[in-house]
């Protein structure tokens, strides 16, 4: 494994073990990092769209989730959770 996977992999086991605490600012942080090392890596962006979400950042979610989806285009998982955020923000129309 290069130093630049062993790094991502590092920020991503970090953010992981964040999430699972529910220390979401953390989980931010670490994910934000792992994709300074592996930037547009899918697993990072849905992961942060999903600490945003947790956090109740809903705006900031979508921005994660969308950029998911524009790198990963056949993943449903990033499609299905911008969904779930604009019918929950009464906007579902502009998702379709």
């Amino acid at each position: 494994m290069s130093t630049l996977e062993t790094a991502f992999q590092e920020e991503m086991s970090a953010g992981h073990s964040a999430a699972w605490d529910q220390d979401w600012e953390s989980a931010i942080t670490h994910y934000k990092k792992a994709l300074g090392v592996m930037p547009d890596q899918p697993r990072a962006l849905v992961n942060l769209g999903l600490a945003y979400y947790e956090k109740e950042d809903f705006d900031e979610s979508l921005v994660w989730y969308q950029k998911a989806i524009e790198v990963s285009p056949t993943d449903p998982f990033p499609r299905e959770k911008a969904a779930e955020i604009f019918e929950r923000v009464g906007k579902l129309q502009d998702f379709i």
